[in-house]
């Protein structure tokens, strides 16, 4: 057998060597097998230059059990309930920072029922436009505590890059991303009327989210998206 036709035999062997080594290479960066990247270090590190009083709104801490962080994988957290001073209306908000796979699942829609929450009703897309580019998912969800019934409107979405994704699979929307956030922002329902209070929470919406942008996006952050071809 000729040199030449040696190597043609044993290429498909050494090709499938390499793709196999590229592959797991590939694999670990994902996964973060040698550690956290840096991007997603730096991505967590900006939730702590989030502002926490705002335009009449004040806020303390909402503590998250450390078993939820863990089981979600976040390496970086922002949860707090803001307080209108002068109208009292409260809001919540989370934002867990991560690697895309983690952070992408584990909507409201999993979680909240996990935890005895009914949904409501199927969540709509809803466009936020007049505060951030993008849209969130919204949905209510209600529950007994003590005999008494409780609801909350919740809307929750991600973004690496400042737009906001409502994604339908966010694992697969996602996943050419070195991080990832997830943001929820939930309201109480009121017991008298049924409904939220629409006018302050769209204010809220639109004094919030633009210093979301501000911070996590628009100081340096590199989201550029990881090229590693379609999938299909």
């Amino acid at each position: 057998m000729t040199n030449s036709g040696q190597k043609k035999r044993y290429l498909p062997f050494v090709l499938g060597v390499l793709l196999i080594l590229t592959s797991g290479i590939i694999h670990g960066f994902q996964s973060d097998r040698w550690g956290q990247s840096q991007k997603v270090l730096d991505a967590a590190s900006r939730l702590d230059e989030l502002p926490v009083s705002f335009n009449g709104w004040v806020s303390e801490e909402s503590e998250i059990p450390k078993e939820h962080l863990k089981l979600a994988e976040a390496v970086g957290h922002f949860s707090r309930k803001f307080v209108h001073q002068e109208s009292g209306q409260t809001v919540s908000v989370m934002i867990l920072c991560g690697r895309p796979g983690p952070i992408s699942v584990h909507p409201p829609t999993v979680c909240f029922v996990g935890a005895g929450w009914g949904l409501q009703s199927q969540p709509v897309s809803t466009p936020i436009d007049g505060a951030a580019p993008g849209s969130l998912w919204n949905g209510r969800f209600a529950r007994s505590v003590d005999g008494v019934p409780i609801a909350i409107q919740t809307l929750w979405g991600w973004s690496a890059d400042g737009n906001w994704l409502a994604c339908d699979n966010a694992r697969l929307e996602t996943a050419r991303f070195p991080y990832l956030y997830k943001m929820y922002i939930t309201v109480p329902v009121s017991a008298e009327t049924g409904d939220i209070d629409l006018k302050s929470v769209d204010k809220f919406m639109d004094d919030f989210l633009p210093r979301v942008n501000q911070t996590l996006f628009e100081k340096g952050g590199d989201s550029s998206s990881v090229e590693l071809g379609q999938a299909g």
